[in-house]
């Protein structure tokens, strides 16, 4: 596991802000077309729930805000 010194991480002030609240969590919705991975998933004999969980990962570590 990988420790964050809050002191001297750039987003303490967000980390402050949100870990005040009871519910520190916020979710994103959205609509996103599956065809593509679904097929993957199929042609490939593959599950289409791990393939796209890991577009999804994959997705949101992409986003460095999103790592922690």
């Amino acid at each position: 596991m990988k420790y964050i010194d809050i002191e001297n991480w750039d987003r303490k002030e967000h980390f402050e802000f949100f870990s005040k609240f009871e519910e520190p969590f916020y979710g994103v919705v959205a609509d996103v077309d599956c065809t593509g991975t679904y097929r993957q998933a199929k042609d490939n004999g593959d599950s289409f729930y791990l393939l796209y969980m890991h577009k999804i990962a994959t997705a949101v570590n992409d986003s460095e805000p999103l790592r922690y």
